[in-house]
């Protein structure tokens, strides 16, 4: 009876190191796949391009972008935008609301994303765009990612 306890009790420890020893192996085992920053030379293009849509400076937004610059409008069919539809909107917002600006929203930081696996960075905003429409008096304080 003693030997099957000790035999039992011996079994399980085992069973409990390898269990252990399995999990340590696990957890040393990492897939980087690419660095997250706060501070990165890319943040500092995207707030002066954020700083050219509120000034309506199209010749600085213009020479910030590339050939096939796109932006992207959530909740509709064709949700890829060109350059002039940036530039008509930031005239458009520019002449018809008082007060507009686009800050931080102060909940989450400018981060740049650096991925390994072909050298891009995406930068992500947590931007706010804020003021009063002078047509309807409503005020806007919006969300823009």
């Amino acid at each position: 009876m003693c030997n099957s306890i000790s035999a039992l009790l011996q079994l399980l420890f085992s069973l409990t190191v390898l269990t252990l020893l399995a999990l340590n192996i696990q957890a040393q085992m990492k897939n980087v796949n690419g660095k997250i920053y706060d501070k990165y030379p890319t943040i500092t293009i995207v707030d002066e391009f954020i700083d050219a849509i509120v000034a309506i400076d199209e010749e600085k937004m213009k020479s910030m972008v590339i050939d096939d610059f796109g932006w992207w409008v959530k909740n509709e069919l064709n949700p890829r935008k060109s350059l002039e539809s940036l530039l008509r909107r930031s005239k458009y917002l520019s002449k018809n609301v008082i007060g507009f600006e686009i800050k931080n929203n102060g909940c989450a930081y400018i981060d740049a994303l650096e991925l390994d696996k072909n050298k891009s960075v995406n930068v992500y905003t947590y931007e706010l765009m804020k003021g009063c429409d002078k047509n309807t008096g409503t005020d806007l304080e919006m969300p823009k990612n």
